[in-house]
């Protein structure tokens, strides 16, 4: 496999016989810038082995990712959890009220 820069100036432009490994390797880019511009607001994020179906974990000050899923899936739902800390930062009465909405409608699907 050949991989070049089409410029000095611009690394994330790949050209590469295989389209793929040049989309992986920005996606990781994305995923890395992502992962520092969160660390720079004081949430850490770390890497650890979660259960097989399970991406991702998050208590607001901490985004844990499951490194068993790819660099593009893990990409996204780092940036879902980011927005959904966001987002209970913003109005966590809305929030909580929406998850006991939720909540309430399992248990009644449940019965």
């Amino acid at each position: 496999m050949r991989v070049r820069h089409r410029s000095k100036k611009d690394t994330a432009i790949l050209a590469c016989e295989e389209p793929r490994y040049a989309m992986t390797t920005i996606v990781a880019d994305i995923y890395q810038s992502i992962k520092k511009r969160a660390e720079s607001y004081g949430i850490l994020i770390k890497e650890e082995r979660l259960s097989a179906e399970t991406a991702c974990s998050f208590d607001g000050l901490s985004i844990t990712m499951n490194p068993d899923f790819d660099v593009e899936e893990r990409s996204y739902y780092l940036v879902h959890a980011l927005g959904s800390i966001v987002r209970w930062s913003i109005d966590r009465e809305e929030c909580q009220a929406l998850f006991d909405e939720l909540r309430d409608a399992k248990k009644d699907r449940a019965a």
